[in-house]
């Protein structure tokens, strides 16, 4: 199936975090069941960039969506920035 859902925050390993993800609103199954699948992130300016995913954890209402790689990602409030292409 697909979801979708708010991008709300950015986790990356290199700038200190504990794994690469995307937090997302929502409830999303958690564990293994999306592992090897992709979650396409879709920006303002429709562009988009697609992850493979290794799993789902959940705190709260937030999923965070484990990446394979570094998203290349940063957030801050009105927006998101590239840091390079992954």
């Amino acid at each position: 199936g697909t979801y979708s859902g708010v991008i709300r925050g950015v986790l990356r390993k290199s700038a200190g975090h504990s794994c690469n993800a995307l937090a997302a609103e929502g409830g999303l199954p958690e564990g293994e069941a999306f592992k090897g699948g992709t979650v396409i992130a879709r920006f303002g300016d429709g562009s988009t960039l697609g992850y493979r995913v290794e799993g789902i954890v959940s705190e709260g209402d937030i999923s965070h969506i484990l990446l394979r790689e570094d998203p290349g990602l940063e957030m801050y409030k009105g927006g998101a920035r590239h840091l390079f292409c992954p």
